[in-house]
């Protein structure tokens, strides 16, 4: 159990429910956990044991030891599983440092990948004495060394690390280095801030940045970038600050038009890596392990992660989705992954609005992603034929893990190596002899290394016990990152301005308790409440499909902006024309609870984020993006006020129920409606009683959990 990485109160508490009369305490558990590493290491050393285990497990281990002594400076090691995962999906990796993960307080440098099922995967760790041009060198070596012969990647995602990217573009300058953009926004966020004393002018700028990162051509990026001059000419220091820091310097690393024209796969940010380090923080649960116990740790997480890849292999190789039955999808399901599936599908949606008119279309589907894009689809709908499986990439085919042009009848023969080595050995003097027979220990028998651990960095200074210090002490045991220089800004301008662009300015516990007070006054409404509609919205009943309006008792128009679809939400809870804003601050606090699910649902971590950032907005002036989006929303809608939220469409009908909560009583139960009509408007919806329910959506059929199943 230890080794699976149990913490000793766990075992503690399995052993004394398996034996009620068990007498054993915490103290009993370290004490075994301490004899049986005494049992394991036989005598060895500490990097000794480190390298036992990375042999046995087959990594592939680099390491570099100080000048003059023994003791190692930065090493880095690999999955075997993991190498043959960045041969067969070599295209695009995203790679960040973390820290608090070890006693020595070196840097994790971690990298990952992505593959055709939209799965992430570790590529390679490392630990660095330093986050300079050198360690980064040499480690971006390292990670290269693992290609052999296999494509380089095409694209790899950084944050604004000098020392980063000139490793990168030193040992990949083939590569494209593109930069995190939530990092970026994050940086201007940092430094423009404060710049600004009104809230509504401050999200007007930050939609205006918004603009000019999103420009998808160059002609449209220069018009933006002259608007959000000419705008905002009376910030001379923040125009200046985004030209020097990076318009003119690295546009092309971020900015829609020039990033678009690589193959990214839909992947402009690092919050890949960065879901990763979370997970890896929460299997340590300390920072005070050795370089075998954070090894172990790591082990045992990539272990678990390789399981999840080749289960999404499976799937996509065996599962047939219903929505994926159609004439157009005939050649690619069994063949092509799903993720990629649900990626043609959006596509599918906007081809009717552009045809097979190649001007009109962006190709950007095409280009990212190597997908048919928009206007491409329209001409097989025209023909009346397939998308062809020649018109997907090869990437998006790859079902499992076989290296990417790997000639398996290739045979490693280093038959004239040896020879090499025995002349020089014979043809050398005894010093020379004991330097080779020691290089070739080293290589034969890992675990006799000379290496010596780092000196473990811990603080020496001050008492030990009490009050202030304890806390001191856990503090430099959490694995909890240090809050960014973005964090400290945001909580200084809610607290001096009381900004709503990130969220409310309460507290987390007080946002929690209104919260949860909206959750049990839905419950115990026993009418729905339509204070706050502006009109008769029966003018939109001709938008929604014959058979519907006999079933609706009244349609509730509401305020005709941008926010529209949260004006509903907020109007079925009784809320004031501002309501609309605790609504968006609600959905938030729902999505930041359940990280997990929601990747799941929105089918990885970079749409969360892109919903995550249109509920923050808080502005009455506000960008098509920051719009209610379904079906995304109608998840996080019902499982957060324990509803079912009905919408109603001419494209989609489709219900949702929470994710999580068991059903109440049918007598207690609550039915949302959200119509949206003309294309831009959604509106109330008030049912009959005897109102048939469409289908429930299938990503609640696959990922809600067993208590929540008796909602249909």
């Amino acid at each position: 159990m230890s080794i699976s990485g149990v913490r000793p109160r766990d075992i503690l508490t399995h052993l004394k429910n398996r034996d009620p009369t068990n007498v054993s305490s915490l103290k009993t558990i370290y004490n075994a956990r301490s004899r049986l590493r005494l049992q394991e290491t036989c005598g060895r050393t500490h990097m000794q044991q480190l390298m036992k285990l990375i042999y046995e497990h087959g990594y592939i281990e680099r390491h570099r030891a100080e000048a003059d002594v023994e003791v190692v400076s930065d090493i880095f090691f690999t999955h075997p599983t993991s190498i043959q995962l960045i041969k067969a999906f070599p295209l695009v990796f995203m790679m960040d440092c973390t820290y608090k993960t070890n006693r020595y307080r070196m840097p994790l440098l971690e990298i990952v990948g992505v593959t055709s099922t939209g799965k992430t995967f570790a590529a390679a760790f490392m630990y660095l004495h330093g986050e300079k041009e050198d360690n980064y060198t040499w480690a971006m070596e390292c990670f290269n060394s693992l290609f052999d012969g296999s494509p380089s990647p095409k694209v790899i995602i950084t944050d604004h690390e000098l020392g980063l990217m000139k490793a990168v573009a030193t040992v990949f300058p083939m590569t494209i280095n593109f930069l995190c953009r939530v990092h970026i926004w994050k940086n201007v966020v940092k430094n423009c801030r404060k710049a600004f004393s009104d809230v509504d002018t401050w999200n007007a700028f930050m939609g205006s940045f918004a603009d000019v990162m999103r420009s998808n051509s160059e002609r449209t990026f220069f018009k933006n970038l002259q608007l959000l001059d000419d705008g905002y000419h009376a910030y001379p220091n923040v125009i200046s600050y985004l030209h020097g820091t990076w318009f003119d310097k690295h546009r092309e690393r971020f900015v829609t038009a020039w990033i678009d024209r690589h193959m990214h796969l839909g992947n402009t940010s690092t919050n890949r890596v960065e879901s990763h380090h979370a997970k890896l923080k929460r299997q340590l649960q300390t920072s005070m392990h050795n370089f075998v116990g954070s090894w172990q740790t790591i082990h045992n997480l990539l272990e678990l992660h390789i399981s999840e890849v080749r289960a999404s292999f499976e799937e996509s190789l065996t599962r047939i989705p219903h929505r994926f039955r159609g004439h157009l999808y005939q050649d690619l399901v069994g063949v092509v992954s799903i993720y990629a599936l649900h990626k043609l599908e959006i596509e599918i949606s906007a081809s009717d609005g552009v045809g097979p008119d190649s001007d009109i279309c962006d190709h950007s589907l095409h280009t990212t992603c190597g997908l048919p894009c928009a206007h491409m689809i329209a001409e097989y709908k025209r023909e009346g034929c397939p998308i062809p499986i020649s018109a997907v990439h090869p990437f998006w085919r790859k079902l499992g893990i076989t290296p990417f042009n790997e000639n398996f009848t290739d045979e490693i023969d280093f038959a004239p190596e040896i020879e090499l080595l025995l002349k020089r050995f014979n043809d050398g003097n005894a010093v020379q002899q004991k330097e080779i027979k020691r290089s070739l220990q080293k290589l034969t028998d890992p675990s006799a290394t000379l290496l010596l651990e780092p000196t473990a960095s811990v603080n020496t200074r001050g008492r030990k016990k009490g009050g202030k210090n304890r806390s001191k002490a856990l503090a430099e045991k959490s694995t909890k990152r240090s809050p960014s220089g973005f964090e400290y800004v945001m909580q200084s301008a809610e607290n001096s301005n009381h900004v709503a662009h990130v969220g409310p300015t309460q507290s987390l516990r007080a946002q929690y308790y209104q919260r949860d007070k909206r959750v049990k006054m839905v419950m115990q409404k026993s009418k729905i409440l339509h204070n706050r509609s502006v009109g008769s919205g029966a003018v939109y009943m001709s938008e929604f499909s014959s058979f519907l309006p006999p079933f609706i008792n009244n349609v509730y128009d509401v305020i005709g902006d941008v926010h529209c679809g949260f004006h509903v939400v907020a109007m079925f809870l009784g809320m004031s024309n501002e309501g609309w804003r605790e609504v968006s601050n609600d959905l938030l606090l729902e999505i930041e609870e359940h990280p997990e699910e929601y990747q799941l649902l929105f089918y990885g971590l970079d749409h969360v984020e892109e919903v995550k950032r249109s509920l923050r907005c808080q502005s009455s002036y506000a960008h098509r993006e920051n719009w209610m989006t379904m079906p995304e929303m109608g998840f996080v809608i019902a499982s957060c006020y324990k509803v079912i939220v009905v919408h109603i469409s001419k494209n989609q009908c489709l219900t949702f129920f929470p994710l999580r909560d068991p059903p109440p009583p049918i007598s207690v139960h609550r039915i949302l409606g959200l119509g949206f009509v003309k294309g831009c408007h959604f509106v109330g919806l008030d049912f009959t009683p005897d109102a048939p329910l469409p289908p429930a959506a299938l990503s609640w059929i696959r990922y809600r959990l067993d208590q929540a199943s008796g909602w249909v």
